[in-house]
């Protein structure tokens, strides 16, 4: 089972001004240098059941991904934690320093995980666990002469496997187009080698692989007139645009439209699924996401059926468990689910009327869903798709600090 997040667009775009003003340190590249050097780091020693501490006191950050009913991972601004009995309770098994907020956490199983960040512009860090957090082993990337600037961000980190890997590392903008190299491990996220890297017209979403050869790269801004991904058919040696079709209810929309569009998610080589967002810039009002949907590996998208979203989300939370079953948060107070890769939505039942800021599915009855802000975390769990949720109690969910 393959998890990942990327790190929300919202904010990367807040912590690139931090980013930009570490550039003068100075860009660490070359062949003369190996691009990647593992070692292991220190980390608290395995927490014993009735010794789990719960997330209080730690800052609101990213999400969590669930692995089975029971086990999981979550992403807060203090670090990496992990629970074993659904979410009830919850142990820090990586500390990380808020500054090195955003990170993106990937999946393999209940005891594989990956966390990626850029500390700085010099370098990125991914750290790895194969002992469900017990222990974890840090490899250190250095910026190849592609990232001209050094590192910004790593928006994405995707596993085909316990072994082979992918991930995307940003330079700085400069000149309205961005930089960014694509890495693959085979050894488990041990070594990470640049296999390509290209150039795109606005800020890069993340990327994703079909094959070992096959990959995609999403971006936000860009084409005014068709959504957009750039794709590769080399591991990233070169890129061609790959224009999306607009749905029918989108043909009417005028040049001052601006799509923005997210790597895929993959089922299998062939299967997966795209989502794409349409912002009016004349009325940010108007706004909607639609889910693109492929069987031959992305050489044909074929676009569902709009959905209105919130002005509020940027980016709307999804979750998909196959490519035809999916969640999609629209609004603050709006949950909708698909059961035909976005052809149709239907409106789920969401807690209490809360504001909901995250969503996690499993399977098609098994999920979480969540409500993070200044007041702290609420989760809820279903067993039965949604139709009741359970509320897990506050005490062991994540409260933002107010020191």
């Amino acid at each position: 089972m393959r998890r990942g997040r990327r790190v929300p667009i919202t904010t990367f775009v807040a912590a690139v001004g931090v980013v930009l003003t570490t550039t003068a340190c100075g860009l660490v590249s070359g062949p003369e240098r190996p691009f990647s050097s593992a070692s292991p780091t220190s980390v608290p020693k395995c927490v014993t059941p009735h010794l789990r501490q719960t997330l209080s006191g730690s800052q609101v950050g990213a999400g969590i991904l669930m692995v089975t009913s029971e086990s999981g991972w979550a992403e807060t601004s203090t670090g990496v934690w992990r629970t074993a009995d659904g979410g009830h309770h919850w142990s820090r098994v990586l500390p990380l320093p808020a500054a090195t907020i955003p990170l993106v956490l990937s999946t393999w199983s209940s005891r594989r995980a990956w966390v990626a960040l850029v500390p700085n512009s010099r370098e990125g860090i991914v750290y790895r666990t194969t002992n469900a957090g017990c222990g974890w082993q840090r490899t250190t990337l250095l910026a190849p002469s592609t990232l001209v600037g050094g590192f910004q961000a790593i928006p994405s980190v995707q596993f085909q496997s316990a072994q082979a890997g992918w991930l995307v590392a940003t330079g700085p903008i400069a000149t309205a187009m961005q930089p960014f190299t694509v890495y693959r491990t085979t050894d488990g996220g041990r070594h990470w080698v640049p296999t390509g890297s290209g150039m795109m017209a606005a800020l890069v979403t993340g990327g994703s692989f079909a094959s070992p050869t096959s990959g995609w790269v999403g971006q936000t801004l860009g084409d005014r007139r068709h959504p957009i991904v750039l794709h590769t058919n080399d591991s990233g040696r070169s890129w061609v645009l790959q224009h999306l079709p607009l749905p029918p209810a989108w043909a009417h929309f005028n040049p001052t439209s601006v799509f923005l569009t997210y790597p895929p998610r993959w089922f299998s080589t062939s299967q997966g699924i795209l989502v794409a967002v349409w912002n009016q810039t004349q009325n940010p009002e108007l706004k909607q996401a639609v889910v693109y949907r492929t069987d031959d590996g992305g050489s044909v998208w074929v676009p569902g059926r709009p959905i209105d979203l919130a002005p509020s989300e940027t980016e709307p939370p999804t979750s998909w468990v196959s490519r035809s079953d999916g969640w999609m948060v629209v609004g603050p107070h709006t949950l909708v689910r698909t059961t035909n890769g976005g052809q149709t939505w239907i409106r789920s039942r969401v807690p209490e009327s809360r504001v909901i800021t995250g969503v996690d599915f499993i399977s098609p009855q098994i999920g979480w869903v969540w409500s993070a802000g200044r007041g702290g975390w609420t989760l809820w769990r279903t067993a039965d798709g949604g139709a009741h949720w359970t509320e897990i109690p506050a005490s062991n969910v994540v409260h933002e600090s107010t020191n």
